[in-house]
């Protein structure tokens, strides 16, 4: 069984599409689930995947607090029961189309990452800032990487339920490649197709930088349950800070209008703010240490 995971927020747009793509693909593949893990959105994402499930039975739907896309993948896969598993975002920019190709490569790797080879983002905002990551992430972790951030990728079960036992605080779901390659160096990356976001509104802004510097570096140094102890908040304090400037800045540009900058603060920064950061860097989730890797 392939079991695709799908972690959405606020995706009342986008939802419907990318589980109609995937089951447009289902006769080309064996038997299939698609499990959607709402991240506690605010709109109609929920009932959308509910209408879906009424018509196809292989749709499930996991509803859970909001606490960010981690989070949302760690709790997909493990109530996933496919031994070969699909990560796949929920904004309808991947394409599940690529998703066969992917899967067969399985016959010879034990994970397939996709990057975004056309990708259809903004820029300076977007396309640039993860160029210079990836470029970095690379040298740090001596692993070459073409695209950390795009969430198209598929395991088989033995590989990811090891990759998922990292997945333990906000925004480790960008260094899943980072986890894969300790475990396996059967890893290849292929080209998959990206779109132009068209509806909702991006998740992932300027703000993400402070915390994907705090958690290479973290990780750089042999902690690979990057959960920082109390002694650290005056540096949670500085990322914090930064990260909501730049979420400002971010949203101020693409928001369009005063009254959707106001909307957007009050839905997304300060609930991202308080869940990505007293939650995680002032370390009131488990510290996971690295007896874990036993």
């Amino acid at each position: 069984m392939i079991s695709v995971v799908v972690p959405v927020y606020n995706e009342e747009e986008n939802i419907s599409k990318v589980i109609d793509e995937i089951i447009l693909i289902r006769d080309r593949l064996e038997k299939i689930e698609i499990i959607v893990v709402d991240d506690g959105s605010c709109d109609n994402t929920v009932e959308v995947v509910r209408k879906k499930q009424i018509r196809n039975d292989i749709v499930r739907l996991i509803s859970v607090k909001h606490s960010g896309q981690t989070r949302a993948f760690r709790i997909g896969i493990d109530n996933s029961i496919g031994d070969k598993v699909v990560l796949i975002d929920g904004d309808f920019q991947n394409s599940a189309l690529d998703i066969p190709l992917m899967i067969n490569k399985l016959n010879e790797f034990d994970a397939v990452l996709g990057y975004r080879k056309n990708r259809k983002d903004p820029v300076f905002f977007k396309i640039i800032p993860s160029k210079i990551a990836n470029i970095i992430l690379s040298w740090i972790f001596d692993f070459k990487v073409y695209d950390y951030g795009c969430s198209l990728k598929v395991f088989k079960r033995e590989t990811i339920d090891k990759v998922k036992i990292h997945l333990v605080c906000e925004g480790m779901h960008r260094f899943i490649p980072f986890f894969a390659n300790i475990y396996t160096k059967r890893i290849i990356q292929i080209a998959v197709s990206h779109r132009k976001r068209e509806k909702g509104i991006s998740k992932n802004g300027l703000e993400r930088i402070p915390t994907v510097i705090y958690h290479m570096l973290t990780l750089k140094a042999g902690n690979l349950f990057p959960v920082p102890n109390i002694k650290n908040g005056i540096v949670a304090i500085f990322i914090i800070l930064t990260s909501f400037v730049l979420f400002l800045i971010d949203r101020l540009i693409f928001s369009g209008s005063f009254k959707k900058l106001i909307k957007d603060t009050l839905y997304l920064s300060f609930g991202w703010l308080y869940y990505n950061f007293v939650l995680d860097i002032i370390n009131t989730r488990k510290n996971y240490n690295k007896e874990y890797l036993n």
